[in-house]
């Protein structure tokens, strides 16, 4: 008896975070733009991360995501998928000259962590799309978008909130947000 369909598939979950972006001319495929600059890449990355990726430069992996995707990215969308790219081996990437190709290093201030997306092993997104709740308006500029919070997040947001007082936090955003808190 084959219980191949009754058992669960585990695939492996890929953690990506957005190092840079490369341009191309029209005539330079994004694997010829990758490959030719994938030094720089790689390099930018580790120096970008150095607690996670420095170590293992060298043996970096790259994925790339379609142009002006990040929001469909940010919110799981299924349509928009990465594509690991290869270092050696790309058709025509060492004849792609240097004026043909572009780089813009991602840079990080004030100790922001920058943008991290949870992909499995084909570049889908890992977690659910973030829906628009049912009853909702239609198409407005301000869409509150909400799902529910995977077990993993919901940690994370526990660890975060650990020993903090709600009640601080509460007026500082309402201070941010230019409101004042309601006096009790």
């Amino acid at each position: 008896m084959n219980n191949s369909n009754s058992s669960p598939i585990w695939r492996p979950l890929l953690s990506l975070v957005q190092c840079a972006q490369v341009a191309r001319v029209s005539d330079v495929s994004v694997a010829q733009a990758v490959a030719r600059q994938w030094p720089l890449i790689e390099t930018h990355a580790a120096n970008l991360r150095p607690r996670e990726l420095f170590a293992h430069r060298g043996a970096l992996e790259i994925w790339t995501a379609p142009g002006d995707s990040e929001l469909d990215v940010a919110y799981s969308r299924p349509s928009v998928v990465f594509t690991q790219h290869m270092e050696h081996g790309v058709e025509g990437a060492e004849e792609t000259k240097a004026n043909t190709i572009g780089f813009k290093g991602e840079m990080y201030e004030g100790g922001e962590e920058g943008f991290r997306t949870q992909r499995l092993d084909d570049g889908s997104p890992a977690n659910p799309e973030i829906q628009q709740p049912s009853g909702a308006g239609g198409d407005t500029k301000e869409t509150n978008l909400a799902r529910d919070l995977t077990d993993d997040e919901m940690e994370r947001l526990q660890e975060m909130m650990e020993g903090k007082d709600l009640n601080e936090l509460y007026k500082e955003q309402q201070e941010r947000e230019g409101r004042s808190p309601p006096s009790n």
